[in-house]
């Protein structure tokens, strides 16, 4: 037998070998075709969502990525160092997008136009301010499909573990779902198949590897016998799932307290977003965040077109007439992609307000009305974060929080001298406090006491850029909301002058330095064509022509220029970078209502006129149902207008947009004046109750029957039938009224029927409060009952002191008790008269 003579094969046709080994096994191609199913299944998904003007290729990035992890996985290169490799070649894929992004033009610049639109938006992420560019996004869409994709082919390929790619891939593709309002049906279908596939695939190879290692055979073409089955069984799966009988189950409810802190980062991220598109509207037309994008107005078709109701609302004025507006939120500070809030100081709303206010008005110091509103939720929305108000929020009967202008309140602070050794009591205290304090608070040594004021001494009440409730209001809860609607003519504001308080300049002429030049040149054009007229006729809405131009006759020319643009549901895309009202103004000439209030704020500013934005809904009788008085508040009735501040008058609403009246204050008519309406009823409980605090007084003869006739007959049975019931009722109302004080001490009976008659006027102690805090809260509305600190001073005597009341003492008290619930009578039938 001849010797062979076996020549050793040469290294690099090892290596080859070894490499065609490793990458060209039909088995991993196989999977990687599944894989790549299910990635083209979300990532054109994403595409067909078309979120932005110019989409990233998904599709090209997701295969891409999935071919690196198959390279990397099958390499033998450790995680360490094949982790590194595939960031490096993710950075270079996003630059690749992002040159096919920017548009035409060279590679210079393409690269400077990449430079500075990153280098704008990182600016613009440093000082919390808003973009109108979605360039970063998409970049940063493009990193976060890289990564995905490779850590699921990672997986896949190296771990043999499909679920890190499945769930985030499902997730995603839920995503595209509520963003794009569609179901997505094939998208499903495949992602599902290929899906339910990759599992199968993954079991079958590890249970290959276990095989090889304990040396049991198998079927060569086992893979694509279990694929056969797979493919039959996900198939009946679906067929079954789709002509099941469906029943519709709720989603589940999120804690609130989660909810708050996903609804935080979507108002901290939107701003960097940039002008995102979508199918479906989720949410009203505003947020009433901090935030107020441009996005929701111009970038989203049909948008205010929905009839879903949100609110329903009632109002105390029977004879209000003409579109009124309910104001949500107000913002001041204007960026290149929309509003924001502006500097603000948290206010906890006075107790006092209304009184003074009411005193203002009474007085003639301040002109307008008080609204009573009654509105209620009537949608899962954001429009129960915000409570609505006819005019400028006074005070609510929930729970809330208001925000004010920074600047608007100072804080003084009083030094209050020793005493030694009794402390100072709550009325003393009270002596220090000014008239016109909003709040106070007192330091732990009692000698520092803090007084908060409202800046403008002529002003009535709080600058309120927003009210919201402590908690969030849920579909079908309500709340009584007071606003004050001024009354201020075309001539007062004419004379209204330019005295503007010193916080209202700081804050209300912000103009952006990026905006350009010739918006300034085109109010300032506007402003001086109002001065032009002759001496016969008025120039502008009946204001006598004079040579000096009011910033009323300024904003009746902005509005009156802006309400010929016309109203537009959808707009153009404004270009990155290019500021909105300046492409409103020269490009477009027309868009949403959005655009129509910022311009003529920022057209105002330009020629020193202080002005913000407000955001809410307008009513009008088409929203009124005749039958119910109820008016209905859609996501067609958004708006969005513009306030002007005019001195001695606060903030007066103006409407440049032409889709609805140029006036939006609401003829109330006449409010009968309260004591007319209820004098009679106040006497009659007023008697009522006096009869249940002293069942021993002289007895009332309800019916006289002396006289003659011929038998009782039907009338007289009737009339006895009635005062038997007359007697019942009152002598239930007297039983329950007396139930719960008999057996107390006098000063005891007149606390609890202060605390039960102050809860039915809505003011009820609050948690915590003090008697003397309790009584020194009534004050303000019991105006007319002198030295009602006496009664916290009785009840704390004889509940805490166990100290039997002096015969003097309840003489006191008995002299008191008569006028404070003669006040509080009043109040409980004024509230129920607002409601009604």
């Amino acid at each position: 037998m001849a010797e062979l003579n076996w020549a050793p094969a040469s290294p690099w046709k090892t290596r080859v070998s070894r490499l065609i080994g490793r990458y060209l096994s039909w088995e991993d191609w196989l999977t990687l075709g599944l894989c790549l199913g299910t990635v083209l299944s979300v990532s054109l998904s994403l595409e067909a969502a078309n979120w932005s003007r110019v989409m990233p290729a998904l599709a090209e990035v997701g295969a891409l990525a999935l071919l690196a992890s198959l390279v990397l996985a099958r390499s033998p290169l450790s995680a360490l160092r094949a982790w590194p490799m595939a960031a490096l070649a993710g950075m270079a894929v996003a630059f690749w997008q992002a040159m096919m992004m920017v548009g035409p033009g060279s590679l210079a610049e393409r690269l400077d136009a990449i430079h500075f639109r990153f280098q704008a938006w990182f600016e613009l992420a440093y000082t919390s301010g808003i973009t109108n560019d979605s360039l970063p996004f998409n970049v940063s869409v493009v990193g976060y499909v890289w990564m995905g994709v490779f850590l699921f082919g990672w997986s896949l390929f190296r771990w043999h573990n499909p679920w890190l790619g499945l769930i985030p891939g499902a997730v995603a593709l839920a995503v595209v779902m509520v963003h794009a309002g569609q179901s997505q049906p094939i998208a499903i279908f495949f992602y599902v198949l290929f899906g339910l596939l990759l599992v199968m695939r993954s079991n079958l190879t590890a249970l290959i590897g276990w095989w090889r290692a304990e040396g049991v055979t198998y079927p060569p073409l086992i893979s694509l016998s279990f694929m056969r089955f797979t493919v039959l069984a996900v198939l009946l799966l679906m067929l079954v799932a789709w002509i099941a009988p469906v029943r519709s189950i709720p989603p589940p409810n999120l804690p609130d307290s989660l909810v708050r802190q996903f609804d935080w980062i979507g108002i901290q991220f939107e701003g960097l977003t940039g002008p995102l598109r979508g199918k479906r509207q989720i949410v009203p037309v505003h947020s009433y965040a901090p935030v107020l994008r441009f996005q929701r107005s111009i970038f989203q078709g049909g948008v205010g077109a929905s009839d879903r109701e949100l609110l329903s609302v009632t109002t105390d004025i029977p004879s209000l007439e003409g579109p009124f507006l309910l104001r949500g939120a107000v913002y001041g500070e204007y960026a290149v992609g929309g509003w924001k809030a502006g500097p603000s100081q948290p206010v906890a709303p006075p107790s006092d307000m209304e009184a003074r206010v009411r005193e203002r008005l009474e007085d003639g110091s301040l002109e307008g009305q008080l609204v009573s509103l009654m509105v209620t939720v009537e949608a899962k929305s954001v429009v129960g974060t915000v409570l609505f108000s006819l005019g400028q929020p006074v005070a609510a009967d929930v729970a809330s929080r208001i925000t004010a202008p920074e600047g608007s309140l100072r804080t003084s602070t009083i030094f209050i001298p020793e005493r030694e050794p009794v402390p100072l009591t709550d009325e003393e205290i009270l002596t220090w406090v000014p008239e016109d304090a909003i709040g106070f608070t007192l330091d732990s040594s009692g000698q520092r006491l803090s007084v908060q004021l409202i800046n403008d001494p002529k002003a009535a009440l709080i600058d309120t850029l927003v009210m919201r409730p402590d908690e969030p209001l849920a579909e079908g809860e309500s709340y009584e909301v007071l606003g004050l609607v001024q009354a201020a003519s075309p001539d007062d504001l004419v004379d209204a002058g330019q005295a503007y308080p010193s916080w209202v300049t700081d804050q209300y002429l912000q103009l952006p330095a990026s905006l350009p030049s010739r918006v300034g040149l085109f109010a300032y054009d506007i402003a001086v064509s109002a001065q032009s007229c002759d001496d016969s006729a008025s120039p502008l809405f009946g204001n006598p022509c004079t040579d000096e131009v009011t910033p009323y006759d300024r904003a009746k020319a902005i509005e009156s220029y802006l309400r010929q643009l016309p109203v537009a549901g959808t707009a153009g895309d404004i270009p990155p970078g290019v500021d909105p009202v300046d492409y409103f103004l020269f490009e477009s000439q027309g868009g949403h209502f959005d655009l129509h209030a910022s311009a003529m704020v920022v057209l105002l500013r330009a020629v020193g006129v202080p002005a913000r934005i407000a955001v809410g809904f307008v009513l009008d009788e088409e929203d009124l149902d005749p039958r119910s008085g109820v008016y209905v508040v859609r996501d067609s009735n958004a708006y969005v207008w513009a306030e002007v501040y005019f001195p001695d008058h606060g903030w007066i609403p103006f409407s440049p947009a032409p889709d609805r009246p140029a006036v939006l204050i609401p003829e109330l008519g006449e409010i009968p004046e309260l004591d007319e309406v209820l004098d009679d009823p106040l006497d009659f409980l007023e008697d009522l109750l006096f009869e249940f605090d002293n069942p021993s007084g002289p007895e009332v003869e309800l019916l006289d029957t002396s006289g003659s006739g011929s038998g009782t007959g039907y009338t007289t049975l009737i009339v006895l039938g009635i005062a038997a019931l007359v007697a019942a009722v009152v002598g239930s109302l007297a039983f329950g009224w007396q139930r719960l004080v008999v057996g107390l001490p006098y000063p005891q009976q007149v606390w609890e029927k202060t605390v039960r008659l102050s809860s039915w006027a809505g003011r009820p102690p609050q948690s915590g409060q003090t008697p003397s805090e309790f009584t020194a809260h009534l004050k303000h509305t019991t105006r007319e009952v002198s030295d009602i600190s006496a009664l916290a001073d009785a009840y704390n005597r004889s509940r805490f002191g166990n100290r039997e009341p002096s015969g003097e003492e309840n003489e006191r008290l008995r002299q008191l008790w008569p006028h404070l619930r003669a006040s509080l009578l009043k109040n409980i039938i004024g509230r129920a008269w607002r409601r009604r």
